[in-house]
Parts: C-alpha cells; sequence; structure tokens
C-alpha cells in the first residue's frame, strides 16, 4: 500500500475539522460516489443527509460528545448505540434489515503494546453512512485513512468497511507469523541439547501459547461475526459479499494456523519436559546405584570401627591394607553383578 501524506487543512471557505482531544471526533469523510472525498467536521456530520453523499465518522466513544451525538443525534437504533458506545465487548453482528451493526477486533501495534491485547472497533453500517467509535488508536484506522485520501479512494462506505475487514485480517496474520517463526525458532533451538538444558526455551514456548490463546479467544468469533455477513444483512451488495467471504477464508486459514503453531508449541515443550525427566530418572539411578555399592562398604567400616576388644587384625601392622583390598574385592563384585543383572 502507497503511503501518502496527510491532507492539507482544507480552504478557508470550508468548515474546520476540530481535533479529536477536543470534541470526540478523530475525522469524518465525505464520500460523493465518483472516487473523491473530503475531510469534513461536526457541523456537516450532524447536518448530512444521504443526497449530500456517503459519509464516514470515526469517533472516540469515550467522550461527551461522540456519546451524545450517537445516542441522540445520529438517529441510529438504541441497541446499536449500546454496542459503539460499550467499554467491553466481542466480536458480533447485529442486523437492523438494511443497517447492522458490527463489532470486529485488531492488533495492537501500538507502541510498547503486546499485539494479543486486541483493539475494538465498532461499526454502524445503513445505506449512505458508517460510523465507527473506538478509544486506543487502531492503526488499520490510520491506514484506511490514507487510503480516503490517497490516490485510490473507495466510492463507498460499504467498500470501506471490506478495506477496514481486509486490512484487520491482514495484521493478524501478520502477528499470527510472528508467532510461528518463534516458534519455528524455538523448535530448532530446542533440538540441541546444549541450548535446550535450561528453562529459557520453555518460558518463551509458553509466553508464545498464551498469546497465540489470547488471539484465538477474538479470532474465533470475529470469523463467525464476518460470516454472519454474507447471509444477505447490512446495506452490502453481492459483490461486496463475495469479497467478505474471502476474508472470511483468510481469518478460517488464520486459525487454522493459530491453532497449528499452538500444538506445535505444546510438542516442544512437551518434548523439553520429558527430556528433563529423562535426565533426572537417570542422575536419580546413578545416586540409587552409587548408594547400593556403597551401602555394604558403610557397613563394614562402622562395624569395624567399634570401639571394643576382639577385632580381627587390631594388631597386625598390616590390619588397615587387608580390610582395604578386601573392601576393593567388594566393590568389583558388586559391579560385576550389577553389571549381569544390567542395572549399570
Amino acid at each position: 500500500m502507497t503511503h501518502t501524506p496527510a491532507p492539507t487543512d482544507p480552504a478557508p471557505t470550508q468548515p474546520t475539522v476540530p481535533s479529536e482531544e477536543t470534541d470526540g471526533l478523530v475525522c469524518a469523510f465525505l464520500l460523493d460516489g465518483q472516487g473523491d472525498a473530503r475531510q469534513v467536521g461536526w457541523d456537516e456530520v450532524r447536518s448530512w443527509t444521504p443526497d449530500k453523499g456517503e459519509i464516514w465518522i470515526h469517533l472516540d466513544y469515550t467522550h461527551e460528545t461522540s456519546a451524545r451525538y450517537i445516542r441522540e443525534e445520529s438517529g441510529v437504533e438504541p441497541i446499536a448505540a449500546d454496542g459503539l458506545l460499550a467499554t467491553e465487548s466481542r466480536p458480533r453482528t447485529i442486523d437492523f434489515g438494511t443497517a447492522v451493526q458490527v463489532t470486529l477486533r485488531g492488533v495492537n501495534l501500538n507502541p510498547g503494546q503486546r499485539p494479543e491485547d486486541m483493539i475494538s472497533i465498532r461499526c454502524w453500517i445503513e445505506p449512505g453512512r458508517m460510523i465507527t467509535t473506538r478509544h486506543r488508536r487502531l492503526q488499520s484506522i490510520d491506514a484506511l485513512r490514507q487510503r480516503v485520501t490517497g490516490p485510490a479512494k473507495p466510492k463507498s462506505v460499504t467498500e470501506l468497511f471490506h478495506l477496514l475487514a481486509d486490512r484487520l485480517s491482514a495484521r493478524v496474520d501478520d502477528a499470527v507469523s510472528a508467532i510461528d517463526e518463534t516458534v519455528d525458532e524455538l523448535e530448532e533451538a530446542a533440538l540441541d541439547d546444549a541450548t535446550a538444558s535450561g528453562r529459557g526455551i520453555e518460558r518463551e514456548l509458553g509466553r508464545m501459547r498464551r498469546r497465540a490463546i489470547t488471539l484465538r479467544r477474538f479470532l474465533a468469533p470475529q470469523r463467525e461475526a464476518l460470516n454472519a455477513l454474507q447471509v444477505g444483512v447490512g446495506p452490502f451488495t453481492d459483490r461486496e459479499r463475495a469479497h467478505l467471504r474471502e476474508i472470511v477464508d483468510h481469518n478460517l486459514r488464520i486459525l487454522e494456523d493459530l491453532d497449528a503453531t499452538r500444538e506445535r508449541a505444546a510438542v516442544v515443550q512437551e518434548e523439553l519436559m520429558h527430556r528433563a525427566s529423562d535426565q533426572m530418572n537417570r542422575n536419580m539411578y546413578m545416586l540409587s546405584v552409587v548408594a547400593a555399592i556403597m551401602l555394604p562398604l558403610g557397613f563394614i567400616t562402622g562395624l569395624l570401627g567399634i570401639n571394643v576388644g576382639g577385632l580381627p587384625l587390631t594388631h597386625s601392622t598390616n590390619g588397615f591394607w587387608i580390610v582395604t583390598g578386601a573392601l576393593v574385592i567388594l566393590v568389583a563384585i558388586q559391579v560385576y553383578f550389577f553389571r549381569k543383572q544390567k542395572w549399570l
């Protein structure tokens, strides 16, 4: 995608676009249906009618002005208004005949944030108008704004939604691919005994599995939400529904890749755990063999060390060497016996 610079301020005769920090309006674009678009402010948002063209309104739902517009001025269904302003949401689609309310999620690519901490984007799509709301910044929306102001502008709000869904899926695909590549590297490292001796690989694999689980928690219902748009809900054309079907298939492939990656990480983790368990069992076995060999030696030396009369070789100058030789012979007999029994 070609990134173009942000549009310059409009001519003085056009309304000034207010900033999102003061009134909750992140951006709004009026499409003329011929491939041209211009940015507008609250005045034109409030006075919009279908005969003026199609409009995309993007709001910060936490701002009071945005909430008042959605509930009192926009004319959207009350249930949809609740969905657009909900602080907690999951991917879903609600059909209102010719209109539809869709909630989707995108990976969090903001600096210092975790991609699996997904950001909600809430959409109201009706003939000629699309309202989207968010609180945290979503880079897929930034890319959509660049598309609207770029050379290949979308001609309708339904085309805008298709582009938004496509970009959300593409960025999720990138996040899943990054997890898959990390698991590949950890799997290769696990094949090296020297590298796999520590617990660093296991901890990293556990972190990748948790990321995959978190992503799947939202991607599965998101696929269902997009899939619902194929059955005739909303103002989409047959061509746009075909494009949405491709996005649904893309999401299905992402889910399959995510499941495969999670299972591979689990297999590698189990292999490392089995390897550590086998090493511990071998160490315990060797300690047991050594203890079995030393047990009779300890008994004999303890018996000879008691301070009573009548001990053999007490007055012999060669007594120490005789006892030592006898103990060596006993150890040799034990080792031979253990090897014959395949215990050593």
